[in-house]
């Protein structure tokens, strides 16, 4: 799992506040698999390394060669059989239990195409995961006997042995959910769960979902012992139940599982969608409409609409009539900080904060500005308005003034900056004062206004830099570059006492063999992509599996956080391919870009198609894009765990938060009063752990383990995922 993205362009990125599925659908599982201490082939009368063990099996693997002594024990079926580069492996099963164990399973992990086998048969067609199940005197295995089963197989893209498995018993299939609850049958024996019933501990939640939400228990009916069972329990407070949650399709642990201003009690009574943001699909969400008096459940085709921002000195309104549903969200009246090269607090006359009227383009909104009456005594108060064009500030035209109120009409469309100033102190300052120089003579302003447009620009960056350490204070720019590695892609960087210092869990890191670890951390990933579709599942695959070779299972050294980041240490994953599809397709992706679009489109409008305000500066405050955001609340894709969504789980394990983003500009070109060209939105996120991780819950551990204990050499670098969204744009000034 990656390090998270803020939820606002400047906020701390941590992702251990926010990867819920790992420890999550898996809780139980540490206790399910043990990872027994032990080297390879302990406490077994079998020789090779061991694939697999837990209190009823051990399974033992080991290549046969002609020159091994064990050749003459392979069949002659699989013997006579060679082509160029297959090989024969044995597979030893014994049973450490005391009763027999029958109709089992073994299902492992293998690009490699096995061709024969013998003692076994294959259970299903053979994918990334192959199962194996015992057929004749092999299907049961007795108290204390060990029986050996055998196949050919032919290397395949990436030649490798089994690294995980999953042993299966009784008749347990490893493919099949019996009980329809979304959890494998084998899984569910494992965790010591009811495969045929999807509410093993009857509190009226299933299985899947109390594994999932994580804040109950599927073993315990009523896990916190208040005397409620689990299923009427309210975790969101949110005045409905988890049980009717569940029954709604709504999230139990979120008080607004649409996100769209409303509970999802309040939803109910409403008459509302609480899954759905918009429930009459008119384009404007449910609690938007509730606010505007509208009706949420009727399409409506204009609205009426009053924007007001307080500004301490200065009130703020601006009203629009008749707006379509697509405008809605665009209009906007935003307080403006009072650190700013437009009009600073040392522009003449200056009474307060300014403010931002952000309009549709083909609508003049209804100004008024009421005034704080202390503040204002002995001045002459005015509307000024900051022109872009000719970059300084010039008394709106048509303004009233009735006491303590100014009212106007917006005569410059789109998005315009105002601010009330005493006239009589402003008007009477020289051209050089602040709001009345020409920011195009400031050598700082970024360039000659007359300059064409570049065709490619970088627009934005986030605050979090790729390959970069997060900043100390990221909510208060200027963030300073900082080169040191982030602390998520160190690797090799724990000795076995330091390892023990982060948690008791860890003291087994010492013996527990390699191929454990790959079992319990591909139990995460596995369980992740479980249904779904082939871009997300791919996606989960290539940064497993990037992570899991690493720079061709070669050392890459040692990276500490100290250590400026080196890029040619790592791989680079998802751009193009999979993880982009998967991210651009998801919902959150699409909200975000979208209203960034409309930003960016907005500010090329009202700016005739220049782009010089939106240059990427070291500091954010001077950075457009980074404040706009801020202000109008435009927050980067969150992909949470989903109880219904197996694509939303399956980036939930991919990414969940990415670390950090850029927005360029590509192939611009302005012709007339028209422009054209594409936003290129990159993220990219590090595949690695870090200490403030769920590190000590299943799988999590052994993540950690690998990426970080010095025993493995540097052989687990973490990569690094990039995920690439072309969206065109375009427009007229």
């Amino acid at each position: 799992m990656s390090s998270g993205m803020a939820s606002d362009m400047g906020g701390p990125m941590n992702r251990s506040a926010a990867v819920p599925l790992g420890a999550a659908l898996l809780l139980l599982l540490g206790t399910a698999v043990p990872a027994a201490a032990g080297t390879p082939g302990d406490g077994a009368t079998t020789d090779g390394a061991t694939l697999y063990r837990d209190d009823t099996v051990d399974v033992s693997y080991h290549q046969v060669t002609p020159g091994d002594t064990a050749w003459s024990q392979v069949p002659a079926a699989l013997r006579g059989k060679a082509t160029e580069g297959s090989y024969v492996a044995r597979l030893q099963l014994e049973n450490v239990s005391d009763h027999p164990v029958s109709k089992w399973s073994l299902t492992f992990e293998l690009s490699d195409r096995i061709t024969d086998t013998s003692a076994a048969k294959l259970a299903a067609p053979q994918d990334a995961r192959t199962t194996l199940q015992g057929v004749g005197p092999t299907n049961t295995l007795q108290p204390g006997r060990t029986e050996t089963v055998w196949y050919r197989a032919e290397p395949g893209a990436e030649a490798d042995t089994p690294t995980w498995a999953s042993f299966a018993k009784h008749g347990i299939s490893p493919t099949e959910d019996t009980d329809g609850d979304g959890l494998p049958d084998d899984l569910e024996v494992r965790a010591k769960l009811d495969p045929k019933s999807e509410d093993t501990d009857r509190d009226g939640l299933s299985d899947f979902a109390e594994l999932g939400y994580r804040f109950s228990s599927p073993l315990k009916a009523d896990t916190d012992g208040d005397g409620t069972k689990d299923g009427a329990e309210d975790p969101d407070k949110d005045g409905l139940t988890a049980a009717r949650e569940l029954e709604l399709r709504t999230t139990p642990t979120r008080a607004d599982t649409d996100q769209d201003g409303l509970a999802d009690a309040r939803e109910l009574k409403l008459r509302t969608d609480p899954t759905q943001a918009d429930t009459d699909g008119d384009g404007v969400q449910d609690g938007e409409e509730t606010r505007l008096n509208a009706s949420p459940r009727a399409k409506n085709s204009a609205f009426d609409l009053t924007r007001r921002a307080d500004g301490g000195a200065t009130t703020a309104e601006a009203t629009l009539k008749g707006l379509r549903a697509k405008q809605v969200g665009g209009f906007q009246v935003t307080r403006l900080p009072a650190k700013q090269r437009e009009f600073p607090q040392s522009t003449p006359g200056y009474l307060g904060n300014g403010f931002q009227v952000s309009a549709p383009a083909d609508r003049a909104a209804r100004l008024t500005f009421r005034l704080d009456p202390d503040r204002t005594e002995g001045t002459a108060p005015a509307l000024y308005r900051y022109d872009e064009k000719a970059r300084h500030l010039v008394k709106q035209s048509g303004q009233q003034r009735s006491g303590s109120t100014i009212t106007a009409t917006a005569t410059a469309y789109g998005s315009a900056k105002y601010v009330v100033l005493d006239s009589h102190a402003f008007d009477k300052a020289g051209p050089e004062a602040p709001g009345k120089r020409t920011l195009s003579d400031d050598p700082g302003d970024g360039g000659d206004p007359g300059d064409p447009p570049p065709t490619d620009m970088l627009i934005h960056q986030s605050s979090f830099r790729e390959g970069r350490r997060k900043a100390p204070d990221p909510q208060h720019p200027p963030v300073p570059a900082d080169p040191r590695v982030a602390d998520d892609l160190t690797f090799n960087d724990y000795d076995f006492d330091e390892l023990t210092d982060l948690g008791w869990e860890f003291w087994v890191a010492r013996i527990t063999p390699e191929s454990w670890m790959w079992a319990e951390f591909n139990d995460i990933m596995n369980f992740g992509k479980l249904g779904a579709d082939a871009d997300y599942a791919q996606s989960v695959d290539d940064l497993r599996n990037a992570f899991r070779y690493g720079l061709g299972g070669q050392s890459a050294g040692t990276v500490t956080v100290d250590d400026n980041f080196d890029p040619g240490r790592y791989l680079y994953r998802g751009s193009g391919t999979a993880l982009s599809r998967a991210v651009g397709a998801s919902p959150q992706e699409k909200t975000y870009t979208d209203k960034a679009g409309q930003i960016i489109k907005q500010s090329l409008i009202d700016n005739q198609g220049r782009t010089d305000q939106l240059k990427v500066q070291e500091d954010l405050s001077k950075n457009l894009l980074f404040q706009e955001f801020l202000r109008q609340d435009v927050k980067y894709p969150v992909y949470d765990f989903s109880l219904w969504d197996a694509n939303q789980r399956a980036l939930s394990i991919a990414i969940h938060q990415f670390h950090g983003h850029t927005i360029a500009l590509k192939d611009y070109k302005v012709e007339g009063n028209s422009f054209s060209g594409k936003l290129v939105f990159h993220s990219y996120d590090h595949f690695g752990l870090d200490p403030d991780d769920e590190i000590t819950e299943y799988g999590f551990i052994d993540w950690f383990t690998l990426q970080h204990y010095d025993r493995f050499d540097g052989k687990y670098p973490p990569p690094i995922a990039q995920a690439d969204i072309e969206i065109p744009i375009s427009g007229t000034f």
